[in-house]
Order: C-alpha cells, then structure tokens, then sequence
C-alpha cells in the first residue's frame, strides 16, 4: 500500500489511493435524460451541477429543472452565488440530501424564503412531507449508564436512590471509565 524509498526512509502512498488502477477512466460525455444525467453528475462531481446535467442532455436550464422536479431541490441557505447569471445555478441538492437531516429547522428556513420567494413553495410541501412525528416523553428511555448523560445526574440519582445522607453526598463519584467504557463508582 505504499511506495517505501530505502535511501531516504520514508514512503508515498500507492496510486490506489489517489487514481483509478483497474482501467483508465472514461468520462461520461451524454446523457439520455436529465435523470440520468442527475446520477452522472453526482458520481463525477459528488454534487448537483446544473450546468453540467445541461452539457450532458443538452437541454436547456428550465427543462433540466422541470425534469429533475422532487429530484432535486434548491437549499435557501446555500445562496452564495459571485453573478445573477450564477444564482440559479448555485444551491441544488438531491431530494435525498435535502429531505434529510434536520428537516424541522429547514422547514422553518424554508417557509421563510418561501415568503419572499413563491419558488420555495415545493420546498415547503416537500419538507412538511418528511417530518417526523414527534415522540411523547412518555415513550422516551434512557438507559442507565448512558455515556451521554452527565455524571452528576448519576450522582444524584446514587444518592437518592439509596437515601444517601447529605453529610456523606459530596463523598459520591462517578466517573467514566475511558479503559472499559463502564462509569465507576467510589464513595
């Protein structure tokens, strides 16, 4: 995995980690539909790139765009753009990556930019869409020795539990055990 030089003692890493050595790359020129093309983009670029999916189909912006409609979204937040002409093309995403994540602040955003902004408005039915329900605190459990909770809450719990006099209660600890990964307890 790695290219080791004896005179110097050291090593470079192997062209595996850094181009493809099973065959020579051949880059996609066409596409049949801006779906697929949609799916090109994300494999050569790992991002949504309207203008790319344009070279690739061939079809104009607002054919791309009503092609890839509830494929792809354009994120209110990610609006820097350097042009006007760059500014539609600046900000899309999948529905996958979109839809996902915290949806409840960015139906929140959404419903913002929608009010200045009517094309934000499939933004905001497809967000309403994808929320969660939210879930009681009744059904809501925590498992005891949680690493995420905060050690002095486990104190207190120690010393209410088993009725831990307060004169001895500043001799409780606990404390989380980096070695095993299991709190510790010492009185």
């Amino acid at each position: 995995m790695e290219n080791y030089d004896e005179s110097t003692k050291s090593g470079t890493k192997t062209d595996i980690f850094t181009k493809r050595t099973i065959r020579i790359h051949k880059r996609v020129k066409s596409a049949n539909n801006a779906q697929e093309a949609l799916q090109i983009c994300k494999n050569e670029l790992g991002k949504v790139d309207i203008k790319y999916i344009e070279q690739l189909t061939g079809l104009d912006y607002d054919t791309v765009i009503a092609n890839l409609t509830n494929s792809i979204y354009k994120n209110p937040i990610a609006e820097n753009f350097e042009t006007e002409e760059d500014k539609k093309y600046v900000g899309w995403e999948t529905a996958d990556e979109y839809l996902s994540g915290n949806v409840k602040q960015k139906l929140r955003i959404a419903r913002l930019a929608a009010e200045d902004n009517p094309d934000y408005e499939v933004n905001v039915k497809a967000l309403e869409q994808s929320q969660p329900e939210d879930i009681p605190a009744s059904d809501i459990c925590v498992r005891l020795g949680a690493t995420w909770i905060d050690k002095k809450y486990y104190e207190q719990f120690l010393i209410e539990k088993f009725d831990i006099n307060r004169y001895y209660a500043d001799e409780v600890r606990v404390e989380y055990s980096n070695f095993d990964g299991n709190w510790v307890v010492s009185a």
